[in-house]
């Protein structure tokens, strides 16, 4: 602890001429020995300010004298351990550019640290400091400043150090915080922390109460302390009312009594099960959080089972029928999730799939070793956002709103309401964590669409009509001529001229025609043109010519690589058919004969190459019966051509010799490439040349865009020739009564074949086989060597012996020893936890009524509660704590303390900044701890500026809840962080008498930084215009005096005139005046010495 001496006196002491001025802030120090730190060895700081009242600059040093000492006495200075502890007070003084060591007794002689004072200049950098060391007495000394070697003269300041062993504290024996230690009453006596009723028949009866406060109440007959009884109007102390009977409390009233429902009874007393509402909550709450597995492969999973809804009521449309999906959370690398609901019949949404990279959600603790949960933020998933997904808005803090799902709401078609429901958060990469606190799903109401009872039509419209007449979908088309609602009768309509025949195709196979050639990478369409026969014989001549063909149907298509012979569906070349029967049968393949039709061809290929396209028709038609047969339009060619690498040749990394490896591509001649770009299994670019240089073991992919095409070569493996060794285990546990359990090993990376040793909890050799089986509970160890000699150990693997149960964390029944879900959970009725409390729950969120928090949760606002539940942002403050909001009703919720509580300067640049002073209703007295009601504070001083800022603010009055404006501006030169105090005294008032509890501090903390650029200026001391602060000398000092060289008092120092200029009718009688002024004084002496040894013309 340091013990910093308060201004309490001024004392100077007086020089003759040609002596420094001394100035202390005090001669005599009091220390009481408590008030340092516990090993009494505190240290005691005193500031000397040295004033050069002369007419010339002095250099001079230090010397200290002991007067009077206290004994012991550390003199000679000999360090104190902890192993060899030395007993005594000690001294050292710190002056100029240097702290002396303890016990020195002059500051260096050495003209380099000798400290020059300017005519006119205090110097202030001189402190003396004493350390008392636990011995109790006076010690006095005597710091003299004076020219080296001549101590006389020089000035001497003494300074008397008295350290006492006084106890403060409250020596009233009847106040609350009476010390019978203390020996000096320091009048921090308080009367209330003990004040209240000391009657012990009263109700509210405070044993611990010493000072009766007149606070003591009684129970009414309600038994309320303090209570009126039961009120008027009613008859019991429950709140009932007489009946028309005469009845007590018999009169009940059923209806809805759920506020958020549609149908809400105000009056109602009962609740009859008739509420409706538009929306339903799928909800639950994880309360302190739940950690997301740190671990590849393992998952976070939340179920809740659900029976509110009516029986058989299913999500119809996932897009109009879910509201949202939200979930509060946080994670410190949102690349590393996946997040997914799953409803009751298995089906799901995955609404996040990594992507983001290290993007932070809410607030997490980022940092592994530390498993604090952080601040979870809210995150929703709309059928209706268009802001797009997690991964396209990365980066930074991903703000808390709503976001679109990764997968459609359309997925969730179909799903029962009622049932468990689930969400599933898995963590891809074993570091970062994160937690939940709640997850969500709000429905809407599968009956009515708002309160009135009316119902969504077809196009999600609340009580709408539909499809107008005239239009073909919900959103205003028509159907076009070839029949397509919105469409632009372009894309593939019926309208090629066959002339007369009674059966075309169109491109003709039997003519050479071929659809039109298509590239890898690019969007692909074309058409084919159909007349189906009107007769059999058209397609075969074995039929007889008047048999008609009911119709023709397309249920197959074949595309076969003429080079390879490989067969394709259209699908895996990134291809679709698509039919066009005009709308005349459901199926839209299925063609009417004698009728004109197409069938597109379009997608995006992904393979090159020249394919056959085989058409497999299906042909009904009717002799007798109905009967089928199967034909072919066959032979179509469609080119899909792009071959752009001739080879690849790799050099694997070696990662013992520290050498990387290269992927060498080559090219086919005549390709063109446009750019390269390789990327590593992250996604991560590495690379943009042809070839891939020094990189480290890995699988990599190219991409190659050429003017034909773009592909994408994948897996090129740049491999490790030294140990890659690896091994990955997963573990079966046993099952008591019923199974063993087993240990499945994955060797990756081996040189050849792996050896294994199994070994148990005693190093016993249990097994040499990869996998061990049939095992008990217990810890394994195993070894596994490839023929390479590389080497893995797995240690402590954990086999458990667990018994059937239930698992589900959310069930009343959980059992967390069980690792065995056998069917037998038992989950809480809706409305009601495990033990069937919380009946009422109005706002659905999980936390019941009684314990709701209302406040503002608006993070924004000042007076933001992060432990509000219940949303009342009504409330919310906004305003910022400083000059600019004097007076705002934010303060009232504002502790007492300096806004804002720290400002920054940087040497030698100006500083201007307004410090608002505030000072609450109550303040807290520091001797007993007590937080009391202000009455007045008496701003009365400031301290600890740096030296170059200053503050016009002397002191003033405060009342509660004020503020005050106080100004700091200059320019710092001297650098560190600064507490400022604004000190002042407090009052309070205690039964109805004014007390002074003592002096009050507040600090504000000043940082003045280091100049990152060099300051310009005059840096020569004896100039007109020196700069104190100046690092770098820019040239512009100015030195004034006579600059003509023809007067007797001219000197070529001198850069400005100041009219002074002495000639030889002006020469002194005296040839000792050399400077010509009237007067043999030291100027003159100075000149002399200053022309010493020059030659003379």
């Amino acid at each position: 602890m340091k013990y910093i001496l308060n201004i309490l006196c001024c004392c100077m002491i007086l020089s003759v001429s040609a002596q420094p001025t001394i100035f202390t802030a005090s001669d005599t120090v009091f220390v009481k020995l408590d008030t340092l730190n516990a090993l009494y060895s505190g240290e005691i700081s005193t500031p000397f300010d040295v004033v050069n009242e002369t007419n010339s600059s002095m250099t001079l040093m230090c010397t200290r004298t002991f007067i009077d000492t206290v004994s012991p006495f550390n003199y000679p200075y000999v360090q104190s351990l902890p192993d060899f502890p030395v007993e005594g007070s000690h001294e050292k003084f710190c002056w100029g550019p240097i702290c002396y060591n303890y016990g020195t007794d002059a500051s260096s002689s050495n003209a380099s640290l000798l400290v020059n004072i300017p005519t006119g200049v205090t110097d202030n950098t001189f402190i003396a400091y004493f350390y008392p060391h636990n011995v109790l007495g006076t010690t006095t000394l005597e710091y003299c400043f004076h020219p080296v070697g001549d101590i006389s003269s020089g000035s001497c300041q003494q300074i008397t150090y008295v350290i006492s062993d006084e106890i403060f504290g409250c020596t009233i024996d009847i106040a609350c915080n009476y010390d019978s230690s203390a020996n000096v009453d320091d009048g921090s006596c308080e009367y209330l922390s003990c004040a209240g009723c000391t009657d012990f028949t009263a109700c509210n009866y405070n044993p611990e109460s010493t000072i009766d406060d007149g606070s003591c109440l009684v129970n009414d007959e309600c038994g309320v302390c303090g209570g009126s009884g039961i009120p008027e109007g009613e008859c019991d102390c429950e709140g009932n009312v007489l009946d028309e009977c005469g009845e007590c409390g018999s009169l009940e009233l059923s209806g809805c009594t759920d506020p958020t429902a549609c149908n809400f009874d105000s009056q109602a007393t009962e609740d009859d099960g008739s509420c409706f509402s538009l929306t339903s909550q799928i909800s639950t709450d994880l309360v302190n959080g739940f950690m997301i597995p740190d671990a590849q492969g393992q998952c976070f999973s939340s179920q809740i089972n659900v029976t509110s809804f009516n029986a058989g009521d299913v999500v119809n449309n996932g897009n109009t029928d879910i509201l949202n999906i939200s979930m509060n959370l946080e994670h410190s690398y949102m690349g590393d999730l996946t997040i997914t609901f799953i409803c009751p019949n298995g089906q799901s949404i995955q609404v996040h799939q990594q992507g983001g990279n290290g993007t932070f959600l809410g607030v997490p603790v980022d940092n592994d070793a530390d498993l604090t949960p952080g601040t979870g933020w809210d995150y929703y998933w709309e059928p209706g956002a268009t802001n797009g997904t997690w991964a396209e808005n990365a980066g930074g803090t991903l703000p808390s709103g709503s976001y679109e799902s990764v997968q459609s709401f359309t997925n969730l078609d179909g799903c029962p309401l009622n049932g468990t429901w689930e969400v599933e958060v898995c963590d891809f990469w074993a570091s970062d964590n994160g937690f939940i606190f709640d997850w969500n799903i709000s429905v809407n109401n599968t009956e009515y669409c708002d309160c009135e009872g009316a119902v969504l039509d077809e196009c999600g419209v609340c009580g709408g009509d539909g499809i107008p007449a005239g239009e073909c979908d919900c959103d205003g088309n028509v159907l076009d001529e070839c029949g397509v609602c919105g469409g632009d009768g372009s894309t593939c309509c019926g309208d090629f001229d066959f002339g007369d025949v009674g059966f075309g195709l169109s491109p003709d196979p039997s003519l050479g025609e071929g659809f039109v050639s298509g590239f890898v990478g690019q969007d692909y369409f074309d058409v084919l043109h159909i007349l189906t026969p009107t007769f059999a014989s058209d397609i075969d001549d074995a039929y007889p010519p008047t048999l008609p063909i009911d119709s023709i149907n397309l249920i197959d298509v074949v595309m076969t690589d003429i080079a390879t012979g490989t067969m394709y569906s259209p699908e895996e070349l990134g291809l679709m058919v698509v039919c066009n029967n005009n709308g005349d049968s459901p199926d839209p393949c299925m063609l009417i004969g004698g009728t004109q039709y197409c069938i597109s061809i379009e997608g995006t290929p992904n393979i090159p190459g020249v394919f056959t396209l085989d058409l497999l028709m299906l042909g009904w038609l009717t002799i007798f019966e109905p009967f089928s047969a199967e034909f072919m339009f066959a032979n179509f060619s469609l080119n899909i051509q792009c071959d752009l690498i001739e080879s690849v040749a790799t050099v694997d990394a070696d990662t013992e010799l520290g050498t990387l490896g290269n992927i060498d591509v080559t090219l086919i001649n005549g390709v063109i490439p446009t750019s390269f770009s390789w990327t590593n299994e992250n996604g991560d670019v590495v690379g943009t040349g042809e070839d891939l240089l020094d990189v480290g073991p890995g699988n990599y992919d190219l991409t190659i865009v050429a003017d034909s095409c773009t592909t994408i070569s994948e897996n090129m493996i740049v491999g490790d020739v030294s140990c890659i060794l690896t091994a990955e285990y997963a573990i079966t546990n046993e099952i008591e009564n019923i199974s063993f359990g087993m240990i499945d090993v994955t060797v990756i990376g081996a040189n050849g074949v792996a050896s294994f040793v199994w070994t148990n909890a005693e190093g016993i050799p249990i097994g040499t086989n990869e996998d061990l089986l049939d095992v008990s509970e217990g810890l394994y160890n195993l070894t596994v060597t490839d023929e390479n000699g590389c080497l893995v150990v797995l240690s402590n693997i954990t086999v458990l012996s667990t018994v059937p149960g239930c698992t589900n964390v959310n069930a009343c029944n959980y059992n967390p020893s069980s690792l065995i879900d056998d069917g037998s959970c038992v989950f809480p009725e809706f409305g009601y936890d495990c033990f069937g409390e919380c009946v009422s729950d109005v706002d659905n969120d999980g936390i019941c009524d009684e314990l709701e928090i209302a406040g503002c949760t608006d993070v924004e606002a000042f007076n933001y509660n992060s432990e509000a539940t219940d949303s009342c942002n009504s409330l919310c403050i906004y305003f910022i704590p400083d000059c600019n909001s004097l007076g705002d009703s934010g303060w009232l919720d504002t502790e007492s303390g300096t806004y804002p509580g720290q400002t920054y300067g940087i040497f030698g640049e100006m500083y201007n900044e307004d410090i608002a002073l505030h000072l609450s209703t109550t303040i807290v007295e520091p001797g007993s701890g007590v937080s009391y009601t202000l009455e007045s504070f008496d701003f009365t001083s400031m301290s600890g500026l740096p030296d170059g800022l200053f503050s016009s603010m002397t002191g003033a009055q405060m009342t509660p809840n004020s503020q005050l404006c106080v100004n700091i501006s200059g320019i710092p030169i001297e650098t560190g962080v600064f507490d400022i105090l604004f000190t002042g005294e407090a009052y309070i008032n205690v039964f109805g008498n004014s007390i002074n509890i003592g002096v009050i501090s507040f600090t504000h903390a000043i940082e003045i930084g280091d100049n990152p650029n060099p300051i310009p200026g005059c840096t020569y001391p004896g100039s007109d215009n020196y700069l104190l602060y100046a690092m770098v000398d820019d040239g512009s000092c100015i030195i004034s005096g006579c600059t003509d060289p023809e007067a007797s008092n001219f000197h070529p120092i001198f850069n400005l005139e100041n009219g002074l200029c002495q000639y030889v009718d002006d020469v002194s009688d005296c040839i000792e005046d050399l400077n010509q002024d009237g007067t043999i004084g030291t100027p003159d002496l100075l000149q002399l010495l200053s022309a010493y040894g020059q030659a003379c013309d």
